[in-house]
């Protein structure tokens, strides 16, 4: 992280704030496939909080974004990465994903990405060394390859 880049675990007192943050960042992608439905949302939400707990990225004192890690099935999985939009743009989740994949490959671990169509982000991982696996109806899903 650079000096001023930090990350920390996130407390039950960010719980609102990721929850507009995600909202925010999602709902473009979520609405035109599958509706959108508060109620729905807030439960996924919470299924996800309890899942894993998302790591909260900040700058000096302020949040402005997250991202969650996950092992699945014997596989690391990058998910619900978000930087706020007033972050965006000035490299710090490039920065950010540059050092999760350091410790990602550090681990003999391929990093997974999921990415909804039309989500700019994508550009993003496949500059950074992201290849596409498959795609379906909603995702591309990419994989960072440890093995070159």
């Amino acid at each position: 992280m650079t000096p001023e880049l930090t990350t920390r675990p996130a407390k039950q007192s960010d719980y609102d704030w990721l929850f507009e943050l995600k909202m925010a960042a999602d709902r473009s992608y979520v609405e035109p496939i599958f509706g959108w439905h508060p109620a729905t949302q807030e439960t996924l939400f919470a299924q996800e909080w309890q899942r894993t707990t998302p790591t909260i990225i900040c700058l000096g004192n302020n949040r402005i974004g997250s991202y969650c890690i996950e092992q699945e099935d014997g596989k690391c999985f990058f998910r619900r990465f978000v930087i706020a939009p007033a972050y965006r743009g000035r490299g710090y989740g490039r920065h950010l994903v540059k050092t999760v994949l350091s410790a990602v490959s550090a681990q003999g671990q391929d990093c997974h990405v999921a990415v909804f169509h039309g989500n700019p982000v994508i550009g993003l991982y496949r500059s950074l060394g992201f290849h596409d696996r498959h795609q379906d109806a909603h995702f591309h899903y990419l994989v960072y390859s440890t093995k070159g």
